[in-house]
């Protein structure tokens, strides 16, 4: 896990993938990116050392009270859905479930308008490499068709990851 792997698929699947839940997916993107941030490692300086609390309180002192503890404690992570406060402080605040917060940010993303990733002139291009090889395999023959199909696609790879 933490040896710099970065193929994470699934995020989203429910039933062996069989379909999908958008909730599902902002939970796991939330998920993911905890792990992420465990991968990149633990920041060490003079915030997170905290040597100044450590000196003030002791060893047998309560660091809970101390404002640098309480400021890092979502250190290893923040996480946008997972709600990480103590009970009757998540109780007084509504006490919504990460399926509920879910639900909000996905009707959050999908109420936006979408925006294309891909440059213009590079989804133009994408689209007529397409429309080309469309038009050849409804020309061809079965055997064709096939071997085109084949052809098709590691072209469109090989203009992707040229781009």
């Amino acid at each position: 896990m933490l040896s710099r792997s970065s193929n994470i698929y699934g995020a989203g699947m429910l039933e062996l993938g069989m379909s999908v839940s958008f909730e599902q997916m902002v939970i796991d993107n939330d998920i993911i990116g905890m792990i992420q941030y465990a991968i990149r490692g633990i920041e060490v300086n003079e915030t997170t050392l905290a040597v100044d609390s450590i000196i003030e309180v002791g060893s047998e002192g309560n660091f809970f009270a101390q404002p640098d503890t309480m400021s890092n404690v979502d250190y290893p992570s923040r996480p946008e859905l997972i709600n990480r406060d103590m009970f009757d402080t998540w109780t007084t605040a509504g006490a919504k479930e990460t399926v509920q917060r879910a639900h909000e940010k996905v009707v959050e993303i999908l109420s936006k308008p979408s925006e294309n990733l891909i440059p213009a002139d590079r989804n133009s291009k994408i689209d007529a490499m397409i429309d080309k090889k469309r038009e050849e395999l409804l020309a061809a023959s079965d055997e064709e068709k096939a071997s085109k199909r084949v052809a098709e696609m590691r072209l469109v790879m090989e203009a992707l990851e040229a781009q």
